[in-house]
């Protein structure tokens, strides 16, 4: 076996090694949700869908997700709403501090989400605003906002700038030279960056536990039904969630190929 070989060999070794490592517990997790024997453990006595079911029956379970979904797209339209005027304002425009403005949109990235959902609990507490899922998405867009405005400012950036004043010489006004020229240029990144906020937002279990009050999301349920142990039904919501993941991801890769006309 020569050297070549060789190397590769030890590569996909390694790859798969790599990737079995990172893939195994969602697999796992999956395959207890069909387990018919009611606990999380070898060996497998499967196939069942009685853990669905019941997560389909179940009235919290169907609130959480309500829940969920709405603070989801909730957060995505504000951040879209606030993180395309941030973006131009950073790529676009020179004015002092800029520099700063992008690093503060960074912190929250950088905090532990654990302090953001305290200070954030603290700070609506103080101005005696009630906890609900409008909270949440208060706090999810903190988080987020950064997501939308990093990806939207590098695609901003690259744009010719002699485009958009191509537009104006051609009579079009500044807000019809955005919608018609500079939107659907940036159309695909904003489709990325809101899928990838939107799959965040429904994972996201810090700043919801301390924002959105009595109500729930699916994962403070999964973390609530976590404290008394791993069930098939939490497996069951995790496969879900997981799912859901994954077909965000697949949209967010079709999306980033797609050139808009």
């Amino acid at each position: 076996m020569n050297q070549g070989r060789l190397s590769t060999l030890a590569f996909s070794l390694y790859t798969a090694i790599l990737l079995m490592f990172l893939f195994a517990p969602i697999g796992i997790v999956i395959l207890f949700s069909f387990d018919s024997k009611g606990i999380a453990a070898f060996p497998f006595e499967g196939p069942t869908t009685e853990w669905y079911i019941s997560v389909a029956r179940d009235p919290i379970m169907r609130k959480a997700a309500v829940n969920s979904v709405f603070v989801a797209f909730g957060t995505t339209i504000c951040c879209m709403l606030i993180g395309t005027s941030a973006s131009f304002a950073i790529a676009r425009f020179r004015f002092r501090r800029a520099s700063i403005l992008a690093a503060l949109m960074a912190l929250p990235l950088l905090l532990p989400h654990l302090l953001l959902g305290i200070s954030l609990l603290s700070f609506f507490t103080s101005l005696g605003i009630g906890l609900s899922v409008w909270t949440a998405i208060i706090g999810h867009v903190l988080i987020t906002l950064p997501f939308m405005v990093f990806t939207l400012t590098s695609r901003i950036a690259s744009l010719d700038t002699q485009i958009p004043e191509a537009a104006a010489t051609l009579g079009a006004n500044p807000a019809q030279a955005f919608y018609l020229v500079t939107l659907p240029l940036i159309r695909s990144a904003m489709v990325g960056a809101a899928l990838l906020v939107v799959a965040w937002s429904l994972d996201e279990f810090s700043v919801s536990f301390f924002t959105i009050g009595s109500d729930n999301t699916l994962p403070i349920v999964i973390w609530g039904q976590m404290r008394a142990g791993v069930s098939p039904t939490v497996n069951a919501i995790s496969a879900l969630m997981v799912l859901a993941t994954i077909v965000l991801i697949y949209v967010v890769h079709r999306f980033s190929d797609i050139r808009f006309q």
